[in-house]
């Protein structure tokens, strides 16, 4: 018996028990040779000690904790004929051996009708008969293909033979298939047939020759593997990703008895399992359990374990990569190395997995592995590396496979092509043939691919021969089409992307087996990369700590590990080619590499060559490129045209250079190099100056050699000659050109890779360093104790000679010497310092540049700024703002912010900006209250689902520690958590007891009717057999009983309920699954019931199922639980059923009870929630808002303060230190905070003081934009002009009384409305309501202008002032009327209405009218931008913009206003439209009966000629004069013009914060800004007039529908008398006047004043630039919690 402590018994082959599929029925002659046998026989003296056969009679595993055999179970030796004893080579395959055969039975293989012999048949004359089809018809009685191989292989002594399997097909496609199908048989046979022919050729050799089968017709995809395919022959293609280390895997084993010493017989493998001997066979000793394993006389095996990935190309969209296991043997062992990619022939097999290591037990789920025969590469457009994969380097066959593509033609052609005087170029144009031009980077990347060679010293230093490229550029210039190619091209390439790649995913990474819990070491892309390229694709995009592990790489090519106990060194001598896009996208050649993709210089200096790819436009250069891409989208013409090499030959001729050619420097060629590296490094040296630049570096002389040895590969040369090394010194400085190229002074500087700063760049800095530290220490001697950046910057300047000084640059200087502790700098000042610890404890005020005002601006007590133009107005000037800065104890900054939150009138900077959330200083504080929050939303979700709403009185302001609530707010979760657990708990148990009542119930009516109709059946059949009556016989109507009781057959049966829904698929299911072999009854329960599992209501069924056996149980089980049936145990005795039914009722109630309980103490919980809820939510939001805010405060460590910046109004001032002061006292602080004023150029927010009738005018405002710091507000003019324009197109006084009272409704409970939560309408609608207000009113007043009422005049203000001609007024709408009375006092007659001139009189008077409005608001808007100029005193704008627009306005529109006034006055019958034309057209003309008043011919020509001077007035003086004042202030000859304008109060931050307004000036900007200016302003003066008339256009559209509305339905209906009609007339009349006249045009009319305050209004003055003042409050805490 076999041993199960023996380490050799593996877990077991699933065919383990099975016989084996062909008898043993070999002769001696085939048991000799067992190489591939199941069963082996003891070798006799004669013959040679078996082989290792990869068909070991064991199961294997791939994992290699187990060391047992792979086990492709073979049969044993089929019975073959008699060998003959001729010295032929084979024998005759029927006639020699019929007299044996007629005794012996045909012999098939195993579950088929396939004969042994057969195949054997069919294998022997495939052997000798096969030839290629050139040679068939050249010769037919040559040697076969096959036999030549045989020979070959006894010659060089060989193990295997290579056997294309179509070969196989194309001889015999029926052996191909039975080979396939069953390979195990199959290859036993080939083995055996194959070494009778070896005997016969040389009984004496003594090695046992092999099959390998390879080359199959189809070759199947990893994931389409299925269990079909298990014991079936395979090819797939794929890429290694590991190899185990090499198992020793034991074939025969040799014991020794410890009591005796006797050695026994040779023990072999059987199945996987080693016998072991259970007592000696020497008859003298016979002792029992005493044999052990004698490890150096028994014979091992190798084996490894190969893991096998697909392709990327493979994998399908969306997929990742399946893996699958190989089992390599004997000398398949090392055959793929990681990251090679090949196509492996094998068997699928499949075996069992144990338990656990020490038990016998195995699992039910097989894993599955391929059993490998044959290995080879796959990749034939890829290059090889150097050293070829070998399965072993003494087999002649294996070296012929890769050889193939190297044949003696080949070569020759190959030899030939490199003879070409323009190979070179001819290789470069083959290169990425579709990229046009580019050809120095195709030149390095050819370099690249052919490599150098690399160098071993004896001494142990190695130099790297492999070439590393980085690619930069601009985006599409192809760099990553580029990478592309060379991946596909290079051997064990890997592509990768720098934002998806770690530094594990590139090196290596430990991990554990998922199939052996071992550590295991898995390779990374480099080093799968061995011997190839790795392009990297987004290199500036990688993490720092991948980029790190990369430094070891690049230089000396390994990988070194230290993790998890694995301390080893990888090699990755791979070649890096890496792709990288400039930060900004584009790239910047101001800058540096480094500076424009942010690598570190460390790595870039180990780049051999750096292309810089760009983007340059050039119409010759971007129409080639155009053609060459439409080019490729026909058929190749311009390509075909270049001579390039196809594919195949360019791998071919790099994969031979590689292998073959390993050039050697020449003497010339090394006299070469050490003249040009020299040369290079003189380039540094300039004439007459001590400094010195390096130009090159000892990494660059061993670039250039490896591109010369690269380049010398190129044309099949040994030698390195001198036009190689020229070749590299151009190639190299081409790169270093366009890379390390320092553009101030236009020469190569190494320093640009190595250190990333060029040499003129740090010999720059340092000079300005000098200067400063010399201009400290004068200006500190004469000057006082401290000096500004600014005033050091104009010093530097004056005492600077030709060289340019820059504020950063003097900031980096005063930096360096802070670090050096001889300043100490904070803000703008710098004051110098005897020691560094007294620059630590010295306290330096802030001193900032201020906002200059003019001295005659005066402050009141207040602090308030006024213009000195304008009287103090709340809402025209926004409010002084001010910086101050709080310097707040620790112990007191909660209690201070808070009230800051109460006070809510100073808005927090963030200081901290450079940090992330998680790291500053109350982050932990934050996170608490965000638990407290959810917690919050917790306790909501719950008292909504019970119905229950949070207090609405006012909260209590007692004092609440938060972490008290904390705990509280713990407590009361987890209790109503665990309420809520116990009440589903009980609701499911309670749940489930109704439906056990309901399955009693239902099911006990089904049994009492049955058992009634059994004793009915039984009196009418009258039947003798008398005993317990059988419930179940009448169900199943059984017509036949069996008198013997071990005959009976018991039926079992289960209840339950199922979905009403689901009950039909239920019975159908449960009909096929037993195929009919039940009973079903199934009673439909009247009302729904609770789902014990989902809590929700359903309509159920309860049924009964009658079942016979075991296994129909298990069915209708699963079946019930697939089906979401609840089964419930039921008692056929009606006794037990009764008391069932009493005992579920009872606890039925009791758990009703308990239910009720349970929710009534956890409504009172909720209860006291919600009343606390509201104070406690309010609380939380608060800390939360405080800690948010410390956390933008800085901490002074040393001082133990936090430091605070924020803008206040200037009247806070007293609230705010007021605020500090309680804060300190009720915290108890020993120090108060300081609170002082800080100055500063930064523009101030904007902050109005409003109230709840002007803030809804502001928001129309501010929606435009918000108001620069103490411009001119339009929101005082809105709260009149908005409303009364809106009124102008709405004017009715009836649709005004409807607009009054819903206003009314929202003004007079707006108390109650301001606390509800209303929807998005209404709460625009409600916010709005004072607007709304003043628009009906104004409405209310236009329409009595207009006179109308839904459309209907009233005589309100007296009687008409015309009457009819007679009493019948018949000629009223064609004659007209008469006046007879005075003037209708007040608006239009309402006469007007109905007549015959009523549209074309009110047409005139609304659109005279709209123009007059218009020109009146735009020339309020003219004065505005008066106002601001005075205020800022900007006398540029006074006189170069204010005095001209109002000249070009109103000497075109103001006259026509004027004309209209006058014509009105006087009744003229002119025409406007006639003068206004004519005044541009011919404007010396009389005008005749258009002429309004005298003199008015000259009045038009003086406005014309003022019209037009006023343009160029606007355009042309002012830029000429911002030019002047910006060279004056630049020579210091005038501070005050500009201190003056507008400009001056820009944050000069924008101008990099230099104090005397170094900003840039470019006068055509300011040119082209004036001209647009100027002809926004001409050509919006017209567009803006017209687009006034929108004011009579939509009053007249208002006008119309009312009209239609009143005529159309209202009196339609009215006419009628009929009361229905009527009803229905008003109802349509009110929808219609409701929908259509008080929604959707106040809408129109609302939107079309908006436009008209934004664009036509506002664009006059305001610029609306700034930012609003958004300070920290409690009040303006959300509802919500962010």
């Amino acid at each position: 018996m076999a041993s199960d402590s023996s380490p050799f018994n593996g877990p077991s082959s699933p065919d383990d028990s099975l016989s084996s599929p062909i008898p043993n029925t070999s002769s001696p002659a085939h048991r000799r040779r067992r190489g591939r046998t199941r069963t082996p026989t003891p070798s006799s003296a004669a013959t040679p000690p078996p082989n290792p056969s990869r068909f070991a009679n064991s199961s294997s595993t791939p994992t290699p904790s187990h060391s047992a055999r792979r086990g492709r179970h073979q049969p044993t030796s089929p019975a073959p004929a008699a060998t003959p004893s001729s010295t032929d080579d084979f024998p005759p395959p029927s006639s020699d051996a019929g007299d044996d055969m007629d005794d012996v039975a045909p012999t098939f293989v195993w579950g088929t009708n396939i004969s042994v012999q057969d195949v054997k048949n069919a294998i022997q004359m495939f052997i000798k008969h096969f030839r290629e089809t050139q040679e068939s018809s050249n010769d037919i009685f040559a040697e076969g293909k096959y036999t030549r191989l045989i020979h070959r292989v006894l010659e060089i002594e060989g193990e295997w033979i290579d056997v294309d399997a179509h070969d196989v097909f194309n001889y015999d496609s029926d052996l191909y298939n039975k080979m396939v199908r069953y390979p195990l048989e199959v290859l036993a046979i080939f083995d055996i047939v194959l070494m009778d022919i070896v005997s016969l050729i040389n009984p004496l050799f003594d090695k046992h020759v092999q099959v390998r089968i390879h080359n199959l017709k189809s070759s199947t995809s990893m994931r389409n593997l299925n269990p079909s395919d298990i014991e079936k022959m395979v090819s797939l293609k794929g890429m290694v990703i590991r190899c185990s280390s090499i198992i020793p895997e034991i074939r025969e084993a040799v014991f020794r008895c410890i009591v005796c010493g006797y050695h026994s017989d040779p023990v072999v493998v059987d199945r996987g399992r080693i016998t072991e001997p259970t007592m000696c066979s020497k008859p003298d000793c016979l002792a029992k359990n005493s044999m052990a394993l004698v490890h150096n006389r028994s014979r091992f095996a190798d084996k490894q374990i190969v893991r096998l990935q697909e392709t990327p190309d493979e994998i399908p969209e969306g997929g990742t990569p399946h893996t699958v296991s190989l089992l390599m043997h004997d000398k398949l062992v090392d055959a793929g190395k990681p990251g090679d990619r090949v196509e492996v022939t094998g068997i699928y097999r499949a075996m069992s997995v144990r338990v656990g290591p020490t038990q016998r037990v195995v699992k039910s789920l097989f894993k599955t592995y391929i059993d490998c025969l044959h290995i080879k590469k796959t990749d034939k457009s890829r290059m090889t590396a150097e050293d070829p994969m070998e399965v072993d380097s003494g087999s002649q066959s294996q070296r012929i496979e890769d050889d193939v593509q190297f044949d003696e033609e080949k070569v020759a052609q190959l030899k030939e092509l490199s003879k070409q005087p323009g190979i070179y170029e001819r290789l470069t144009r083959s290169l990425a043939p579709n990229i046009w031009e580019l050809d120095d980077v195709k030149k390095g990347l050819l370099c690249q691919l052919f490599g150098g060679n690399a160098l071993k010293l004896p001494s142990g230093a190695s130099f790297r021969g492999d070439i590393n490229i980085l690619l930069v550029g601009d985006p599409g210039t192809s760099k990553s089409q580029l990478l592309q190619y060379i991946h596909k091209l290079s051997p064990r390439g890997i592509y990768t992307s720098g934002r998806g790649s770690s530094a594990v995913g590139l090196t290596a990474y430990v991990t554990k087996d998922p199939e052996t819990g071992e550590t295991v070491l898995e390779s990374g892309a480099l080093v799968l990369s061995d011997r190839g390229i790795c392009c990297i694709d987004e290199f500036d995009k990688m993490s720092d700590n991948a980029r790190s592990m990369l430094h070891e790489v690049m230089e000396q090519q390994t990988v070194s590990i230290a993790k998890a106990g694995i301390i080893a060194s990888l090699n990755a001598r791979t070649s890096v080619l890496a792709c990288a896009n400039p930060s900004g996208s584009r790239y910047n050649p101001r800058l540096s590499v480094i500076d424009n993709i942010h690598l570190p210089p460390t790595l870039l200096s180990r780049f051999d060559l750096i292309y810089l790819i760009l983007d340059k436009a050039d119409e010759q250069t971007d129409r080639r490129l155009a053609k060459h891409i439409v080019a490729l989208h026909f058929e190749d013409a311009e390509i075909a045209q270049q001579d390039v090499l196809d594919l195949a030959t360019l791998t071919a001729y790099v994969s031979y250079a590689r292998k073959n050619i390993h050039p050697q420097l020449s003497d010339e060629a090394a006299e070469e190099l050490t003249r040009g590296y020299v040369e290079m490094r003189k380039r540094g040296n300039f004439p007459g100056s001590s400094k010195k630049v390096i130009t090159a570096t000892p990494r660059q002389i061993e670039s250039l050699i490896r591109l010369s040895e690269a380049l010398a590969r190129i044309r099949f040369s040994e030698l390195v000659e001198l036009r190689d090394v020229t070749e590299a010194f151009r190639l190299l400085e081409v790169a270093m050109q366009q890379s390390a190229t320092d553009h101030s002074t236009g020469t190569i500087d190494m320093d640009l890779i190595t250190t990333g700063v060029s040499a003129s760049e740090r010999m720059r800095r340092e000079t300005v360093l000098t200067a400063t530290r010399n201009i400290i220490m004068e200006k500190l001697q004469l000057g006082g104790p401290s000096v500004r950046l600014l005033e050091l910057l104009d010093e530097m300047k004056k005492q600077s000679s030709g060289s340019e000084v820059h504020l950063h640059d003097l900031r980096n200087a005063v930096a360096t010497l802070a670090s050096e502790g001889f300043v100490v700098l904070h803000g703008d000042s710098v004051k110098r310092v005897t020691s560094p610890s007294q620059a630590r404890h010295e306290w330096i005020v802030l001193d900032y540049p201020i906002i200059e005002l003019n001295e005659s601006n005066a402050r009141d007590s207040m602090g308030e700024v006024r213009g000195g133009c304008c009287p103090p107005m709340d809402l025209f000037r926004s409010e002084a703002m001010q910086l101050v800065q709080l310097i707040i104890p620790m112990e007191s900054a909660h209690l201070t912010v808070s009230y800051l939150g109460d006070l809510g009138l100073l808005q927090f900077k963030d200081l901290n900006s450079e940090k992330s959330p998680f790291q500053r200083t109350y982050a932990a504080q934050i996170k608490k209250c965000g638990e407290m929050a959810r917690k919050l939303r917790f306790f909501k979700e719950q008292m909504l689902k019970a119905g229950f709403s949070s207090s609405i009185k006012p909260v209590e302001r007692a004092d609440i520690d938060v972490d008290d609530l904390e705990v509280k707010l713990g407590e009361l979760e987890a209790e109503l958590i665990e309420m809520n657990a116990n009440g589903e708990k009980l609701q499911r148990g309670y749940n489930e007891l109704v439906e056990y009542k309901l399955v009693l119930q239902k099911a006990g009516e089904f049994f009492t009717s049955a058992q009634h109709s059994a004793t009915a059946q039984q009196r009418e059949m009258e039947s003798s057999q008398t005993g317990e009556e059988s419930l179940e016989t009448p169900l199943l109507r059984e017509q036949e009983t069996s008198t013997d009781p071990s005959k009976q057959v018991k039926l079992g049966f289960i209840t339950g309920l199922v979905p009403r829904d689901k009950s039909m698929p239920f019975e159908r299911i449960l009909f096929r699954a037993t195929r009919g072999n039940v009973f079903l009854k199934q009673v439909p329960v009247e009302d729904p019931v609770i789902d014990p599992v989902s809590g929700e209501k359903m309509e159920k069924n309860v049924f009964v199922v009658f079942y016979s056996g075991e296994r129909a149980k298990n069915k209708i089980l699963k079946i019930c639980e697939a089906f979401g049936a609840n089964r419930y145990p039921f008692a056929e005795e009606l006794g037990k059923q009764a008391l069932m039914i009493t005992e579920v009722s009872g606890r039925t109630s009791e758990l009703k009870t308990t239910i009720d309980a349970g929710l009534l103490h956890r409504d009172n919980l909720l209860r006291t929630i919600a009343d606390q809820f509201e104070q406690w939510n309010l609380k939380v939001k608060k800390e939360k808002s405080i800690y948010h805010t410390l956390n933008m405060l800085s901490l002074d460590v040393t001082k133990k303060c936090l430091v605070a910046e924020g803008w206040s109004p200037v009247f806070a001032t007293k609230q705010i230190q007021e605020a500090l002061q309680r804060a300190a006292y009720d915290s108890n602080s020993q120090v108060g905070a300081i609170f002082q004023v800080l100055h500063t150029r930064e523009l101030p927010p904007t902050y109005f003081r409003t109230n709840k009738f002007t803030s809804a005018f502001q928001e129309i405002v501010d929606a435009y934009g918000v108001a620069k710091y103490q411009e001119a507000n339009p929101g005082v003019y809105t709260v009149i002009t908005f409303p009364f324009l809106f009124a102008v197109m709405f004017g009715d006084w009836g649709h005004g009384i409807c607009l009054l009272l819903a206003t009314l409704f929202f003004i007079v409970r707006e108390k109650k409305l301001s606390s509800q939560k209303l929807g998005d309408i209404t709460e625009m609608t409600f916010g709005g309501r004072y607007v709304i207000l003043m628009m009906s009113l104004f409405s209310i007043y236009t329409g009595l202008v207009y006179n109308e009422f839904f459309s209907v005049p009233f005589e309100l203000f007296g009687r008409s002032a015309y009457a009819c001609r007679d009493l019948s007024c018949r000629d009223a709408t064609t004659d007209g009327l008469i006046k007879v009375r005075d003037t209708y006092p007040f608006g239009v007659d309402p006469a007007w209405h109905g007549s015959r001139s009523e549209l074309p009189f009110l047409n005139s008077l609304k659109m005279k009218m709209s123009i007059l409005l218009g020109v009146a608001q735009m020339n309020l808007g003219i004065i505005l931008s008066y106002f601001n100029a005075t205020f800022f005193h900007n006398s540029l704008n006074i006189w170069f913009q204010f005095i001209p627009q109002m000249i070009f306005l109103n000497s075109l529109f103001g006259y026509l206003s004027l004309l209209i006034i006058v014509k009105w006055c006087t009744g003229s019958q002119a025409d406007l439209y006639h003068i206004m034309i004519y005044m541009f057209l011919s404007p010396t003309d009389e005008l005749g009966e258009n002429q309004l008043f005298p003199g008015q011919k000259t009045v038009q020509l003086v406005l014309l000629l003022l019209a037009l001077v006023s343009v160029p007035w606007m355009l042309l003086p002012k830029p000429f004069l911002l030019k002047k004042q910006h060279e004056s202030r630049h020579q210091g000859q005038s501070y005050a013009p500009l201190e003056s304008t507008e400009e001056s109060l820009h944050p000069e931050a924008n101008h990099d914060s230099h104090g005397h307004g170094h900003e840039e000036f470019e006068f055509s900007e300011v040119f082209v800004h004036q001209l647009i200016h100027t002809i926004e302003f001409v050509l919006g003066a017209v567009s803006n007039t017209a687009s006034y008339l929108r004011l009579w256009a939509l009053s007249l559209a208002h006008s119309e529908l009312s009209v239609v509305f009143y005529e159309k339905v209202l009196l339609l209906a009215w006419g009628f008398n009929n009361v229905i009609i009527l009803i229905v007339g008003i109802i349509v009349f009110i929808f219609a006047t409701v929908g259509v006249l008080l929604i959707m045009e106040t809408l129109s009319a609302f939107l079309h004043a908006l436009r008209l305050h934004w664009v036509e209004f506002q664009n006059k003055f305001y610029e609306g630039d700034g930012y609003k003042f958004y300070p920290f409050s409690f009040a303006l805490l959300d509802d919500e919690d962010d």
